[in-house]
C-alpha cells in the first residue's frame, strides 16, 4: 500500500488561469487528457484529492492527497502548459519524507529532508487527536 502525501500547492498568476485551475478543483486529467495516469489518480480518488485552502484574486492554494509521491512531474506540466504560473509545492509524506517545490526565474528548486511522520501531526502522545509536534 502506497504512504499518503499530503501537499499544499500554491499557483499565483493571471486571473483566468487561476479561476480555471478552481473551475476544474484542479483535476489533473482536465488539463492532460493525453496521460492515462492521471485518469488513475482521478480514479483513486473519486471524489477529488484536492480542496481549495486559500484564495485570491491571482493565487490560489490547494490541498492535494495523492499517492507515494507529490505530483511534482505535473506541476512540471503546468509550467509548460502556462510558462508564467509561479507555483510552490510544500508537502509532506506519512513516513516522514517532506519537501519544499518551488519555480523561479531559473527553474525550478527543490529541497528535501525528514520530518516527524504524518501521524504526529495529529496526535499528541496520550493519542488523542490533536497537534503535539507543533505543526500546522
Amino acid at each position: 500500500m502506497p504512504n499518503d502525501v499530503v501537499s499544499d500547492i500554491t499557483f499565483v498568476g493571471l486571473q483566468e488561469i487561476i479561476q480555471r485551475l478552481i473551475a476544474e478543483n484542479l483535476r489533473f486529467s482536465s488539463f492532460f487528457p493525453e496521460v492515462p495516469e492521471l485518469a488513475e489518480l482521478d480514479a483513486l480518488y473519486p471524489s477529488g484529492y484536492a480542496h481549495v485552502i486559500e484564495q485570491t484574486e491571482n493565487s490560489v492554494t490547494f490541498r492535494v492527497d495523492s499517492p507515494e509521491d507529490p505530483p511534482l512531474d505535473v506541476l512540471q506540466a503546468f509550467i509548460d502548459l502556462f510558462p508564467d504560473l509561479y507555483i510552490r509545492c510544500l508537502w509532506k509524506e506519512e513516513g516522514g519524507r517532506e519537501g519544499l517545490w518551488v519555480t523561479t526565474e531559473d527553474g525550478v528548486r527543490e529541497m528535501r529532508w525528514y520530518g516527524p511522520c504524518l501521524e504526529a501531526y495529529h496526535m499528541d502522545p496520550n493519542g488523542s487527536s490533536s497537534n503535539a509536534a507543533g505543526f500546522q
